[in-house]
């Protein structure tokens, strides 16, 4: 609401209204900003464009410039944009699952991490003690 207007923002999931309204409170950036933003990169790619510093891929965005794309990492970074989990499964070498998680959480601060067992899914990479690495959804 404003003097001049009453507008009505909807989104398709909660974590999208919860970006929108971080986005919001960088300065600079207004709901129609926000809205560009958001229309412009799945959010979970935003979210990585945030927390790994991309100003180039913001910046793309529509009324996105170069200094408003690095006031967004700068006063978003540290907010640990990493919507949903990162599951890493590894073939009998927990010490490599133990140090990519280390990674993950390094490069996305606060991002929810969970290590397990494969389960005989990467048997090709068995014998090379693999990891594989899978993000669920928020909402799964």
């Amino acid at each position: 609401v404003r003097e001049d207007a009453m507008d009505l923002f909807g989104f398709a999931t909660r974590e999208e209204r919860a970006m929108f309204l971080k986005l919001c409170s960088v300065s600079g950036v207004g709901a129609r900003t926000a809205l560009g933003v958001l229309s412009s990169m799945p959010l979970r790619d935003l979210s990585i464009a945030i927390a790994t510093g991309d100003t180039g891929a913001l910046s793309r965005a529509p009324g996105i410039g170069k200094k408003t794309a690095q006031r967004l990492v700068l006063e978003l970074k540290g907010h640990g944009y990493a919507h949903g989990k990162v599951v890493i499964a590894h073939c009998g070498n927990p010490a490599a699952a133990e140090r990519l998680m280390h990674m993950v959480k390094a490069v996305f601060e606060g991002a929810q991490v969970r290590v397990t067992e494969c389960g005989g899914l990467c048997s090709y990479y068995a014998e090379l003690g693999g990891l594989m690495v899978g993000f669920e959804d928020a909402d799964a």
